[in-house]
């Protein structure tokens, strides 16, 4: 998208997410993607580069999507130390999305009044085939992923195990307010 700004040298067009990214501000719309992620991670490294000390913010309105691909997003916001980043839970924020969420550094994790945050179990995204030695592979890659997400959670929002097990045992969707009584963010902000 485009926006016409009047300048000194008259009218221009400028690309709006090219305004955004020179304001610092990272938007992830949509499903957590190897590709969104890669793109959210390529812009973090950009504005490190520009200044690693400049604050960050990324807004986050996601369904959820792969973990793998999301995981990467939080190891790349863990191994930047020196960049203050604030995460902001905009609309609906699930699944990876809240764990994005919640991962960040505390005191950095913020929601719009209006916004819900979704936890639960990582989901199995297709059919389970192969032979028996094929199956018991994939479900235990599904228990590993799904001790992860407990210890990440529990870590992050100051729960026990049992506590973030019983949370994740259902699709828990939480307003606002209830997520940060929860943990899974620091407050609510008005605006962006």
């Amino acid at each position: 998208m485009n926006v016409i700004k009047k300048s000194s040298a008259g009218y221009q067009s400028f690309d709006l997410d090219a305004m955004m990214l020179d304001m610092r501000h990272i938007f992830i719309n949509g499903e957590i993607t190897t590709d969104s992620m890669e793109e959210t991670i390529k812009q973090l490294l950009f504005l490190e580069q520009e200044d690693a000390h400049e604050p960050v913010t990324i807004v986050i309105d996601s369904p959820g999507g792969d973990i793998s691909a999301g995981m990467k997003l939080v190891d790349q916001i863990r191994g930047m130390p020196e960049t203050p980043i604030t995460v902001i839970a905009s609309g609906t924020c699930a699944s990876m999305g809240a764990l994005i969420l919640a991962c960040a550094r505390a005191g950095s994790r913020y929601i719009l009044p209006h916004s819900k945050v979704l936890i639960h179990e990582p989901y199995v995204a297709s059919a389970i085939g192969g032979n028996a030695a094929s199956i018991q592979r994939t479900v235990e890659s599904i228990a590993q992923m799904r001790q992860m997400t407990v210890e990440l959670l529990s870590e992050a929002c100051g729960k026990t195990h049992e506590e973030i097990e019983k949370a994740i045992s259902y699709d828990h969707l939480f307003s606002a307010q209830e997520a940060v009584n929860f943990g899974l963010c620091d407050g609510i902000i008005d605006r962006i």
